[in-house]
């Protein structure tokens, strides 16, 4: 009988604990002072989908900023230290860019491979993943030309946001797509890579996906970009928490402000020690019509 007393306790214990972390994860992003990225990466342009290294010290981001290559270009900014300001952004190169729109990067943990979404001729539907490849990892120029993932992946819809992430030996890129039989307009799904095929299986859909439009995933932290219902403005970012019994993330909520406003906020990518969270805004005030912004962990906490 006490055996049983003591599975239910520690069942307990492990549910507050794991919805402690979410609750106080979320408790710590609401209370950060958000700011503006400096002028070298926003312009009086669009800036936006930004996605921050594990590190902080790097930053890739989409510009429609003059003397690109196309409507959205893909830059990358370095800087030495976070306490340093961001460097003047490099445009990554037509080997990648397009006349079209290319955004939304994610890079593999060695670094070699650069996943991103574009919209160029030739894809599979409105938009769809591409990979590229670099043998120099300190070189911010020379991937290989892009490759469309195919049609495993690609759908005649859209498809956007990849993320990459290993979780427990398992590689994995989670994405977005409007392809049929989702719950909503997008939806969030992932593919896991087959290291003997040497190829990216058959999409899972997530379950934490809403009616609505769900636009990117953080898993890391469960961060979701996300039209949803019951938010501060047409688009949020919110977190999830991930229940390990069920192996389902569940229990989506918004972020209050200031990260969100009731203008749009979108595309959240964290720093792995969760020190800083970055995401782009149309906010008021702004030096574009869309700028990127960083909620930076107080010094405090």
């Amino acid at each position: 009988m006490k055996t049983n007393y003591y599975v239910l306790l520690i069942t307990i214990i492990i549910c507050v604990t794991e919805s402690f972390s979410q609750n106080s994860n979320k408790t710590d992003l609401e209370s950060r002072k958000v700011l503006i990225l400096n002028e070298n990466i926003n312009t009086e342009h669009f800036d936006g989908f930004p996605m921050i290294m594990p590190d902080g010290l790097t930053l890739y981001f989409s510009s429609d900023r003059p003397n690109g290559l196309g409507d959205l270009d893909i830059y990358v900014s370095h800087r030495y230290s976070t306490e340093d300001e961001w460097q003047e952004p490099i445009n990554v190169g037509l080997q990648i860019n397009s006349p079209a729109s290319d955004h939304s990067v994610t890079i593999s943990n060695d670094g070699h491979y650069l996943y991103f979404t574009s919209e160029k001729a030739g894809g599979h539907g409105d938009a769809d993943l591409y990979v590229s490849y670099r043998q120099d990892i300190t070189s911010d120029t020379s991937w290989s030309i892009a490759k469309n993932l195919g049609a495993i992946i690609n759908t005649n819809k859209l498809e956007a946001c990849p993320f990459f992430h290993i979780d427990e030996k398992e590689t994995k890129l989670y994405f977005v797509s409007g392809r049929d039989g989702g719950l909503g307009g997008m939806d969030l799904y992932y593919t896991l890579w087959n290291d003997k095929h040497k190829t990216f299986e058959n999409p899972v859909a997530l379950k934490i996906s809403s009616s609505a439009h769900d636009m990117h995933f953080e898993p890391e932290k469960g961060l979701i970009w996300s039209s949803r219902e019951g938010g501060v403005g047409k688009h949020d970012i919110w977190i999830a928490s991930f229940n390990k019994d069920k192996n389902i993330w569940e229990n989506p909520q918004y972020l209050k402000q200031p990260i969100n406003t009731e203008f749009n906020e979108g595309m959240p990518s964290i720093t792995k020690d969760f020190s800083e969270l970055y995401f782009h805004s149309n906010r008021p005030n702004g030096i574009g019509s869309y700028d990127i912004y960083i909620a930076k962990k107080n010094k405090n906490n």
